[in-house]
């Protein structure tokens, strides 16, 4: 990473940064959640013969973000709609979370708050309000970053 953009992208999801500078960057803060900073530990493998190829075998380590909070306009109360499931998928379909509308309380009328818990970082995330009558589910959003929903 090289570019601002790219480095504030990467704060924004995948540390949880949430302030900002007055010039526009996010920054460090000590109330970001997850608040994680992986620091590399320095290489010091020794006897690696300069000038010719090696294979190191690396690995992404999985985070975590925090809880992600969305507001949705839905009457849970009404007949047609609490039987539906809302379903925030990553598109690359390695989680899932559903929520059913019957279970949720509105904060606002026909507002609802969707909660969906810890979910992966550095994926984009589909939204599907499911009717559960065989009729096929309906995209909110499709490939959206935990930064935009945030």
């Amino acid at each position: 990473m090289s570019t601002p953009t790219e480095i504030n992208e990467q704060l924004r999801d995948k540390v949880g940064c949430t302030k900002k500078t007055q010039q526009g960057n996010y920054c460090f803060d000590d109330s970001d959640d997850p608040g994680i900073v992986y620091i590399p530990k320095p290489w010091t493998e020794s006897g690696l013969a300069s000038g010719q190829p090696h294979i190191l075998r690396v690995r992404r380590v999985a985070g975590r973000l925090p809880d992600l909070k969305l507001l949705y306009q839905i009457d849970p109360h009404a007949p047609s709609a609490k039987d539906d499931i809302l379903v925030l998928e990553a598109e690359d379909g390695s989680w899932r979370h559903e929520i059913r509308v019957s279970t949720l309380t509105e904060v606002e009328p026909h507002w609802v708050e969707l909660v969906f818990p810890k979910p992966p970082a550095g994926v984009r995330f589909n939204l599907l309000q499911d009717p559960g009558d065989g009729q096929p589910p309906m995209f909110v959003f499709k490939g959206a970053d935990y930064g935009e929903l945030r």
